[in-house]
Parts: C-alpha cells; structure tokens; sequence
C-alpha cells in the first residue's frame, strides 16, 4: 500500500481507495477491541512518517489524524458503554481502591 501510495498523485482517486483499504477490519472482541485495532494501525502509521516520499508522508498525516479520532471515540463510546452496564447490573461506575 505504501509503495501504491509513493505514486499515486495528491488527489487522486485511489487514495481515498488506499484510505478505505486501510480502514477495513476483521472481526475483533471486546469492548475495546475497534480502538486497540486503530492504535495498532495508529502505532503501524507512524512509521510512513520516515519515508522519504513526501507523498507518503502527507497521506500517513491524514490518516494519522483520523485514527487518532476513531481511537478517541471508540474509547469513549466502549468506556460509555461499561458504565451503562454496570449501572442496569448495579455496580459500582469508579473503581475503589
């Protein structure tokens, strides 16, 4: 993806394409499961940023910004999501120590 990238002009079509591949996933568990994933591919992504592909390292920027907000979301919606649990089963929501 990264060399298909290195050649493909800004605002070419197929990088909105390269963008959509990279989005995709398999199945994952837990309730983190979508935000470990993206930082995972957050984490891969930083790496595009040493190329020497100026290209690359636009389109690694991009994607950089947006999975730092799916990480964010997702974090926020699976936290969400817990603590609605444990409220309908009566737990406690902050973890006593």
């Amino acid at each position: 993806m990264r060399a298909a990238v290195a050649q493909l002009e800004p605002g070419d079509d197929l990088l909105q394409d390269a963008s959509d591949t990279l989005e995709r996933s398999g199945v994952v568990t837990g309730e983190f499961g979508f935000a470990e994933l993206y930082q995972e591919r957050l984490d891969r992504m930083r790496d595009w940023l040493k190329d020497g592909s100026e290209q690359v390292r636009t389109f690694a920027q991009e994607q950089i910004r947006n999975l730092e907000r799916r990480v964010a979301g997702e974090t926020r919606r699976a936290e969400a999501s817990s603590a609605a649990r444990r409220l309908d089963y009566a737990e406690d929501i902050v973890d006593s120590e």
